[in-house]
Parts: C-alpha cells; sequence; structure tokens
C-alpha cells in the first residue's frame, strides 16, 4: 500500500511539472501586447521617433517587438500609442474606400505604415501609403486631443490650421513661403457629410488636402489632381478588418 501511494505521488508531481512547463512555454510563444514594444534609439535617423511597418499585420498584430528610432530618448508618447494599437485594436482608425482598408503599397525595402512622434504641427502621426490610379499617396492620420477636437468644431480646416500652428502656411500667408503656388479653402464631401478642407499646392507638382474626420486630423499627399471628389467621397475612418 505504501508503495502504490508512493508511486501515485510521484506521477502527480510530475503531472503538476509537465503543466508548469507547458505553461510557461505558452507564455513564452505568445507574448503580451507589452512585450512586443522595444525601444532603439537611433540617433542617425533623425530627430522624430519612429517605427515602420510592413503591413495592416504587422502593425496590429506583429509578435516581434517594435523598433522605434530616432527622438533621443524621448519615446513615451509614441510608446504609449503602440500599446494602444497592440491591445486595443479596434480602437485604432484606418483610412478606408469603398468601406475597406485601403491597399497599401508593397514594394520590397519600403514600408507600408509609418507612426512618427513631433512631426507636422507637433502631432503624432501614423503615414499610410498607398497609390491612387498608379501614383504615390501618402494618407497621414492624427488622433486629436479632445481640447483641439472642440477647438476645430465650427472651424474651416484654414481656421483651424492657424488656431493650433499660426506660423503654419494658409491662405492667408502662403504666399510668403516660395515652396506654395496656391492655398484655398473648399468644402467637399467626405463620408457622406460635406466638410471643410484646405487644399495646398507646391511647386514640385504636389497637392495636399487636410481637413477633420471622426476626431482626427487627416492629410492627404499626392501629385495634383490625383484625389478627385469621387475618391473623397468613398472616404473613411473605421478600424482595420481583414
Amino acid at each position: 500500500m505504501k508503495r502504490f501511494v508512493s508511486c501515485l505521488l510521484c506521477v502527480l508531481l510530475l503531472g503538476m511539472m509537465l503543466g508548469a512547463c507547458d505553461s510557461r512555454e505558452t507564455a513564452e510563444t505568445t507574448p503580451a501586447p507589452s512585450e512586443t514594444i522595444g525601444i532603439i534609439c537611433g540617433g542617425e535617423e533623425g530627430p522624430h521617433p519612429t517605427a515602420h511597418f510592413a503591413d495592416y499585420r504587422e502593425f496590429f498584430h506583429g509578435t516581434e517587438p517594435v523598433e522605434i528610432y530616432g527622438g533621443s530618448e524621448d519615446h513615451e508618447k509614441i510608446t504609449a500609442y503602440l500599446q494602444e494599437v497592440r491591445s486595443d485594436p479596434d480602437s485604432v482608425l484606418v483610412p478606408h474606400q469603398n468601406g475597406s482598408p485601403v491597399v497599401l503599397r508593397a514594394e520590397e525595402g519600403f514600408s507600408g505604415i509609418v507612426v512618427m512622434d513631433r512631426e507636422l504641427y507637433n502631432f503624432l502621426w501614423t503615414w499610410f501609403y498607398t497609390n491612387v490610379e498608379g501614383e504615390p499617396v501618402t494618407i497621414r492620420l492624427s488622433e486629436l486631443s479632445e481640447e483641439n477636437a472642440a477647438l476645430a468644431s465650427g472651424k474651416t480646416a484654414s481656421e483651424f490650421v492657424a488656431a493650433i500652428a499660426p506660423g503654419a502656411p494658409n491662405v492667408n500667408n502662403y504666399q510668403e513661403n516660395p515652396n506654395y503656388v496656391d492655398i484655398f479653402s473648399r468644402d467637399a464631401v467626405i463620408d457622406g457629410v460635406s466638410r471643410s478642407i484646405l487644399v495646398s499646392r507646391t511647386t514640385d507638382g504636389r497637392g495636399r488636402c487636410l481637413f477633420v474626420l471622426n476626431g482626427h486630423l487627416v492629410v492627404i499627399a499626392a501629385p495634383m489632381d490625383v484625389v478627385s471628389d469621387e475618391w473623397l467621397a468613398r472616404f473613411s475612418l473605421a478600424p482595420y478588418s481583414e
């Protein structure tokens, strides 16, 4: 009887040890979102903390640590944002066309998505690289703070830019900047609603339109006249889904 009890205890102990190993192996192979954000200071990459992603899957569900370059050691804001992307992807909006996420460029050696802090207007931006009619187009999104979202309410896009960045090019001062051909404000239907957009044209043949949508500041940069009113009418922001 004693021999039977001893054998039973050995079996139970062995089972507990194997279970612990299985749990540890599962934890190691499925890292928590907090473990997939790494920081690499790369001073040569420029002054803006930046992270690069090949596609949506890597952006939202990547299991490898994210490498954040540049910006000395001030990565608090971009790290917090990337933690949100990984832990609560449904709260992060991405650009859509015709109800589907825009198709990202798939060129070897180039990123499809780039997150950059302290860029335009000193905001954190997510850049999505796509193509429209065969031309390269960059869609940039920046989630507005509650204060700036309230500030944007009731203002034209140009008035909002003048409020958050008085020295930035707008309809009233672009003549002072030799890089701009024209900047003007107009309305366009976007996601079913007429909205104010700020359109700029530069001497290098590029165009840019800026507007506020769903609590985000949106900037679309493309060759002149590539982004049409019809394209804007089909544009929206929504959580990513495959």
